[in-house]
């Protein structure tokens, strides 16, 4: 992969990230009217896990499968279940509860801001561009 295609690789996937979850969260925010915001988040979870590593299989063949899954470190597991407790557990059950009660439109309007969060996080602590 060329640098111009890495450079823009991120931008693209934060894109895809961002409609992939705008469209979803339509369905999991009709889901949370009926079931607990929190079953609705766990059931996306196990879900993701088994996603991801059929994503992984594909992307890296048989014998490259094993070899990525002993290259992750300890460290980035850890940084993996914090971001899942912030996001899965408190992040989106927050949301879901949200759009029970002031809807999905509204709650969808308010959550257009995490992107600008994020952004200004990576400028002022990582000092990112």
């Amino acid at each position: 992969m060329n640098t111009a295609d890495q450079n823009l690789l991120g931008p693209l996937c934060a894109f895809a990230s961002s409609i992939t979850w705008s469209v979803g969260v339509i369905a999991y925010s009709r889901l949370s009217q009926k079931h607990a915001p929190s079953a609705v988040n766990f059931s996306r979870a196990t879900l993701a896990l088994p996603l991801f590593l059929i994503a992984l299989f594909i992307t890296s063949g048989p014998n490259g499968f094993v070899e990525a899954l002993l290259k992750i470190r300890s460290m980035n597991i850890s940084w993996m279940v914090v971001s899942i407790i912030a996001s899965y557990a408190v992040g989106d059950v927050l949301f879901l509860y949200a759009s029970r009660f002031i809807g999905i439109p509204a709650a969808l309007a308010i959550a257009s801001c995490y992107p600008l969060w994020s952004a200004l996080s990576g400028s002022f602590f990582l000092d990112q561009p």
